[in-house]
């Protein structure tokens, strides 16, 4: 893909110099000595009104030269009789009366002065006159202007091989130019393509991560108000009974001991609620925020996961689980934080207590395999929707709100789980089985 787009750009880039090049030849070959006469033309045209002007000024003659030798053409003047009273050149002005050979029907090797008076007549009734036409002394061919102003014939000529032999210049400089510039083109061309290929790669890549981040919060912004609805709820559960109660033993509405113990073990139990909660929250914030610093030794797995497992003994007898714990005879031994490693476990194991469904089976398992330590927690239930499988390690993220209140859940222990076994450059997965659902997680050893 990255050649092709190369190939693409200094395909166009060599298009493009190679385009404007030809256009530049092409003009000079066939227009430039046009586009020369056309601007001649133009001159002598802005000329003659510089002329027509100075004639108005009482030192006209000395303006006159002044216009002759700045513009470099060749100006005479006819009174409206047809005689000469100015040239800036006697010579020309004699060959100029004796007759030209003209494109524009001043005559052709005439000997009189007829056809320059039958041109004169033409600007006077016609309007201004343009004529190329051989000199007959010089036999170089000429551009002639003819203009009738107040009663004078302005007359101008300027010799054209000037403007050939400039063109012809022109046309020759600019053909070697365009084959430098095609070679300095192309090698241009080549650079600049794989410059702007490697820009719009980067931009591709940073687009493709600026759209997967405004994903992710778009999700995780989601999680977070679903997340605030249930907490809320949760939160709401705990202080209205505390509130109710606390209202009860101020009115003073209990009558025996026996209701006292129970307002006072009610109003225990949820407070310990909310303060899980907020101690859930507390701790999930100094995960992510990179609050917490693993303190790292070297640790038996095996009789971590033997202590851990025997903790949860009167749990799984109070919710009749049959439980199982699976360690290899080989003593694995792995540098970790062994509170943090027991906290993320715990999680997995009340994740599975639960979630347990008939026949309550409850196994820990752990293993190893080529690169990695494996410890996984298996519970019977029911299965989790394979499009949840990856979003249940994300903060806030629950499977069914309603299920997690009632068993204390406000999904934050999964996440906790990812963020520990991250810190120790692990990974975190979970799969549906036949039976139920297993959480692993992995270590490096």
């Amino acid at each position: 893909m990255n050649t092709k787009l190369r190939q693409k750009l200094f395909l166009f880039f060599t298009l493009f110099v190679c385009s404007t090049l030809v256009g530049l030849l092409v003009f000079n070959v066939f227009f430039l000595d046009s586009f020369y006469q056309n601007e001649k033309k133009s001159q002598l045209y802005d000329t003659a009104d510089s002329v027509s002007i100075a004639l108005d000024s009482d030192d006209w003659m000395s303006s006159i030269d002044k216009i002759k030798s700045i513009s470099g053409f060749e100006i005479y003047l006819y009174s409206d009789d047809n005689q000469w009273f100015y040239g800036s050149q006697s010579g020309n002005m004699n060959t100029l009366s004796r007759g030209r050979n003209s494109t524009n029907g001043m005559g052709r090797n005439s000997n009189d002065r007829s056809d320059l008076s039958a041109n004169l007549k033409k600007a006077h009734d016609y309007g201004d006159i343009y004529s190329v036409y051989t000199h007959p002394r010089w036999a170089l061919e000429y551009l002639l202007y003819i203009r009738y102003s107040n009663g004078i014939y302005i007359v101008l000529e300027t010799p054209i091989d000037n403007i050939s032999d400039s063109a012809k210049t022109t046309q020759l400089f600019y053909m070697k130019f365009s084959a430098v510039m095609l070679i300095i083109g192309l090698i241009m061309a080549f650079f600049l393509s794989k410059y702007l290929e490697k820009k719009i790669y980067i931009l591709q890549s940073q687009n493709a991560k600026l759209q997967a981040d405004i994903e992710k919060e778009k999700t995780l912004e989601k999680m977070r108000r679903e997340f605030i609805a249930n907490v809320s709820h949760d939160l709401k559960t705990p202080i209205s009974l505390i509130q109710g109660y606390a209202e009860g033993l101020k009115d003073e509405i209990v009558e025996s001991k026996e209701d006292l113990n129970e307002y006072y073990n009610i109003i225990y139990d949820e407070s310990i609620k909310m303060d899980n909660i907020v101690k859930e929250l507390l701790e999930l914030s100094k995960y992510e925020s990179g609050g917490i610093k693993l303190n790292k030794t070297s640790t038996s797995l095996n009789t971590l996961l033997e202590t851990i497992f025997s903790k949860y003994t009167l749990s799984f007898a109070e919710h009749s689980v049959i439980s199982k714990l699976q360690i290899p005879d080989e003593n694995i031994i792995a540098d970790v934080d062994s509170h943090q490693l027991e906290k993320a476990i715990s999680n997995l194991i009340d994740n599975a207590l639960k979630n347990i469904d008939s026949p309550n089976n409850l196994s820990l398992k752990l293993s190893l395999s080529k690169n990695f330590i494996h410890i996984s927690v298996f519970n019977t239930g029911s299965h989790i929707p394979e499009s949840e499988l990856n979003k249940i390690w994300d903060s806030f993220h629950k499977l069914d709100s309603s299920r997690s209140r009632s068993n204390g859940g406000h999904g934050l222990g999964l996440a906790i789980v990812k963020n520990i076994i991250n810190l120790h450059g692990g990974n975190s997965f979970c799969e549906n089985t036949d039976s139920g659902v297993v959480f692993t997680v992995t270590l490096p050893r």
